[in-house]
């Protein structure tokens, strides 16, 4: 057993397996994920919830203040690029939904997914405004994120898409 105490002097006993496993950079980043949808806007706090059918459960809550114990520091943060570029739609959401937009690169032509974050485009697109055809390219700023934690990771986000003529 372990004795923790905080710089306000409360004390808690935890068993050494406990320690062991919030050490692991795996723990760390499922924690830092899970913790992660208090970073949501209208979200105050998530909720744990224990027990068995036939004992009372018992909670235990994370609240936006306390989000920064359960970040990970594992990951580094490589790059953070923004730019204009003329992007290829190859798979669209017509629903209007940000995720999982796939784009072609022109200067590369490298396909990739990113998430949309204008959402008065995603608007337009969910209205039927725009029409999306074999080789439909749009101008957008396009943000691009590269951090390393046990593997290199890349995030894409079209921040802006450009009306055509733009």
């Amino acid at each position: 057993m372990v004795k923790i105490t905080n710089d306000q002097g409360v004390s808690n006993v935890f068993n050494h397996c406990v320690i062991n496993a919030y050490d692991s950079p795996g723990v760390k980043r499922a924690l830092d994920k899970f913790a992660s949808a208090v970073d949501e806007e209208g979200v105050d706090y998530i909720s744990i919830r224990t027990g068995a059918e036939k004992t009372p459960a018992e909670s235990e809550h994370i609240i936006k203040s306390e989000r920064d114990f359960f970040k990970s520091d594992d990951v580094e943060l490589l790059s953070d690029n923004e730019g204009e570029s003329v992007l290829e739609v190859v798979g669209a959401q017509l629903d209007g939904s940000p995720k999982n937009w796939r784009f072609l690169d022109d200067p590369e032509r490298e396909q990739f997914t990113a998430t949309v974050e204008d959402q008065e485009f995603l608007n337009k697109v969910a209205a039927g405004e725009y029409t999306f055809t074999r080789g439909t390219s749009v101008p957008a700023n396009l943000r691009v994120v590269q951090r390393k934690g046990q593997r290199v990771s890349v995030g894409r986000f079209v921040i802006e898409v450009y009306p055509p003529g733009e």
